[in-house]
């Protein structure tokens, strides 16, 4: 036992605890340095850990204890609040400390970046460009618009504002050069908003007045149809909170919404929008996050990585799609955004909202206990009507490529009014199969238990799963006969198909496919949005936040997936699905939306189409109570994998017997097989743990966590926890 000053630093390995240091020197420091990163020894190297505690001895004895090597900060990079916050994260998702600490900082600072904000220089005409400008020759064209645009300028202007004209950097640089113009210290923008020219409906109103209201925590549902302008209640109650000195942060799910959602944002607010996401390189990730430290007001807007960014002057966060499964980290640290969200919220006592057309059973759960506020919003802006879902029924219907002759009649007819159409197919490439007809032997994947998806244009057969890829097989390995067929239909093979019948007419594609990156798939919505494509085919892409005004039908090609699922979510995750994908359709004109199905009559999918999504829900939830499953109750699953099953069944097994206690509240299910049992050459097996009260799932889940942290077998498994997941198979 150690008596004297101690640090405790937070660093990024799988250890569960912080590890205790002396300080820098031996010094003796305060709480003063909590927060700062920090150099240490482990091991054998060198990492950058934070220091998250002080206190005045360690379990450690003084020759076992090591001294931190140096300082990285002088000034703490994490705040007290910060710091709780993420401590939560920790206990609540059973994570190691340090991966949570360190791993929601962007890399370069986890790496030891100095914490210093590039300085931002925007340009002014100096007195020589006045003079210049007169007798400037015709032919120096681009020389002469810049300098026309900073004479009449009242202030600097940014380089990305003169970018936006057309004006290359080359030129700013030739210029500065010759003395007509000079850069100088962007000043700080003061907060301003522009108010809308339109006015809005009666139940926004309400919306943005209950909200506004709002001077402590509370957590407001904001349901609205699509179409129902929930984003211009975002827009007006971050107006309230920026006007009042305050910062706001505002989460959309999807990288590929950001752009949009950004240019929305930038024509009302007359401050800083910071965007945050993955695509940013590791500096500019730094760059923004250190920028967000500022108490100046601002908008963050960005993915679910963006809810840490720092704003001390925080004052309103809201989640756009919340159902969405993208706010559920997969990997990693698996939390859940919109439930953290609401944690920071609690503790900074700010209101939080959550919009979505279909929300999550959790969140209308919480609103029937009465922990949440509903606000509805059930009208589409101008005036537009919902279009009401019509069922194609499939059975003994001839199909051309997965597409029945209602849904091809119906396309056609659309085309002919010079209207845009959405098909919509959540299964990329061309086929999900590939089967020889002769013996019917289906191409596996060998490291997998599933089959191979073809991709015909490239010639290929993907794993979707190990992402192995390789050449089409041309002879079955059974029968040796050469007559493999593709089964079923993806994205690629739709296009193929509506590219035969309706040749002259352009079709894009949105998946991950054709769309790897940001640039194309602004490009591929540009086509989209000047109707100069007329068939848009997507995967779940295209389901929710776009707003296409030229789509009049919207088809789903295949409904039935989710109906029969073992997967006791499936269904919910269906309703939601067919109705974000029937809200692009009829935007600004009267839509269609038609559903091709074997199985019109199942009760659910009628409750969904002739009720609409409340009904559906409170169905779904009452089933859920019946059956004692979430939201009802709260499941843990831990998952492991090995290259050999018996070791993650063995590991799973001893800690179901530790996790087992007296408790009637509590229930352990498994060992149990994954749904895929083999991936990537690892089997997969789980346990599920499941209880009406979260302290007795929590000290279970923590009794397996100690079984799995000092097995035997734990060199040879991975194993995870998963709280609160939304995949049980």
């Amino acid at each position: 036992m150690y008596h004297g000053c101690v640090i405790q630093v937070a660093v990024p390995t799988p250890l569960r605890e912080a590890l205790d240091y002396l300080p820098v020197g031996n010094q003796s420091v305060g709480v003063e340095c909590i927060g700062c990163r920090v150099r240490v020894p482990l091991g054998r190297r060198t990492v950058i850990g934070i220091v998250v505690a002080v206190v005045s001895e360690s379990s450690l004895s003084s020759k076992q204890l090591k001294s931190a090597i140096d300082w990285v900060d002088a000034q703490p990079l994490l705040s007290s609040v910060q710091l709780k916050l993420l401590r939560w994260v920790s206990d609540y998702y059973h994570a190691p400390i340090g991966e949570v600490v360190c791993g929601l900082l962007p890399k370069a600072l986890r790496e030891g970046l100095t914490p210093e904000l590039d300085t931002v220089y925007e340009y002014q005409l100096t007195s020589a460009g006045r003079l210049a400008l007169d007798a400037l020759p015709s032919r120096s064209r681009s020389q002469r618009q810049l300098l026309d645009v900073l004479s009449v300028a009242p202030s600097s202007v940014s380089l990305k504002a003169l970018q936006a004209q057309g004006i290359k950097r080359s030129t700013i640089n030739t210029t500065c050069d010759k003395g007509w113009v000079e850069s100088v210290e962007a000043i700080p923008v003061v907060a301003e908003v522009i108010h809308p020219t339109f006015s809005v409906t009666t139940e926004q109103q309400q919306a943005i007045d209950v909200i506004a209201d709002a001077k402590q925590f509370d957590v407001f549902v904001l349901e609205g149809v699509t179409g129902s302008g929930k984003t211009e209640v975002y827009l007006q109650t971050m107006s309230a909170v920026l006007q009042a000195g305050k910062q706001a942060l505002l989460l959309v799910p999807e990288i590929g919404l950001t752009p949009q959602t950004q240019q929305r944002v930038s024509q009302r607010f007359q401050v800083p929008v910071i965007v945050m996401h993955s695509q940013l390189t590791p500096k500019q990730r730094a760059q923004r996050w250190l920028r967000a430290q500022s108490t100046d007001p601002c908008i963050v807007l960005g993915t679910r990585s963006a809810l840490f960014m720092p704003l001390p002057e925080l004052g309103l966060i809201i989640l756009d799609e919340e159902h969405d499964s993208s706010f559920k980290q997969q990997s990693g640290l698996r939390y859940s955004a919109r439930d953290v969200a609401v944690k920071r919220a609690h503790q900074l006592n700010i209101p939080v909202v959550l919009g979505s057309a279909t929300p999550s059973l959790e969140t209308l759960h919480n609103v029937q206990l009465g922990r949440y506020q509903s606000l509805v919003l059930s009208e589409r802006v101008g005036g537009g009507q919902m279009p009401q879902p019509e069922c194609i029924d499939l059975c003994d219907q001839p199909l051309v490529g997965g597409l029945s002759e209602a849904l091809l009649g119906a396309i056609q007819s659309t085309l002919d009014q010079q209207e845009q159409v959405l098909l919509f197919l959540n299964r990329r490439g061309y086929a999900p199969a590939l089967l020889c007809h002769q013996c019917g032997w289906v191409v596996p994947c060998p490291n997998c238990d599933a089959s191979i998806t073809v991709h015909q244009a490239k010639h290929q057969m993907r794993c979707h799963h190990c992402q192995r890829v390789w050449p089409l097989v041309k002879v079955c390995q059974q029968c040796k006969q050469a007559e493999l067929i593709p089964v079923g239909v993806g994205t690629e093979q739709l296009m193929e198909v509506l590219q035969d019948r309706f040749p002259g007419v352009t079709s894009v594609r949105i998946d991950r496919d054709t769309v790897g990156s940001q640039k194309r798939l602004d490009a591929v919505l540009e086509q989209v949005h000047s109707c100069e494509a007329n068939i848009i085919v997507g995967t779940q892409m295209v389901s929710k936040g776009h707003h296409f005004s030229g789509v009049t039908l919207v088809g789903i090609v295949d409904a039935d997936g989710a109906l029969y699922s073992t997967d006791f979510r499936a269904l919910e995750h269906m309703g939601q699905q067919i109705l974000q994908v029937a809200g692009r359709s009829g935007r600004e004109k009267a839509g269609r939306v038609l559903i091709q199905t074997h199985h019109p009559e199942h009760p659910l999918l009628r409750t969904l189409l002739t009720s609409g999504y409340p009904e559906f829900a409170r169905v779904l939830i009452e089933e859920r109570a019946q059956g004692g499953l979430p939201p009802h109750t709260h499941q843990v699953i831990v998952r492991a994998e090995a290259k050999e099953a018996y070791h993650a069944q063995t590991l799973l097994q001893d800690m179901v017997t530790a996790g087992a206690c007296q408790d009637s509240t509590l229930s352990i299910f498994g060992p149990i097989t994954a749904a895929m049992a083999k991936r990537a050459n690892r089997y997969r097996y789980q346990i599920i743990l499941q209880s009406s009260q979260r302290s007795t799932l929590q000290q279970g889940v923590m009794r397996c966590i100690q079984v799995g942290a000092q097995h035997p077998l734990r060199g040879r498994c991975q194993w995870h926890v998963d709280v609160d997941p939304l995949e049980t198979i």
